[in-house]
């Protein structure tokens, strides 16, 4: 079940059951198309197999200006990076729909 970063700006956030703080877990941040980043819990299997921390920034969804969703996005990864341990060299931003090319300017 997805949890949420609380500060603002908020995030849905997944954590894998067996994430132990160890830095050999990644960092997937997911830019939605919807204002709810939350409904990717669908892939709490993948993300276990993979060890990968799942997150979503809310509030950026395809009516938000481009700007601000990447900032936004920008802003759940320093969050993550102070709440979890992960390595850094296995951070993937991916999205679907708008989120994908806000994904892309964000990877680069």
């Amino acid at each position: 079940m997805p949890e949420t970063i609380s500060q603002e700006p908020s995030a849905a956030i997944l954590i894998p059951e067996s994430y132990d703080g160890s830095d050999d877990w990644g960092l997937c941040l997911f830019v939605s198309p919807t204002n709810d980043g939350a409904w990717f819990s669908i892939f709490g299997e993948v993300l276990e197999r993979h060890k990968l921390l799942l997150a979503a920034p809310n509030d950026a969804g395809n009516e938000v200006s481009g700007a601000d969703r990447f900032e936004l996005t920008l802003n759940t990864l320093e969050q993550m990076g102070a709440a979890y341990t992960f390595n850094t060299e296995r951070v993937i931003v991916t999205g679907y729909s708008g989120g994908g090319a806000i994904a892309s300017l964000t990877a680069m």
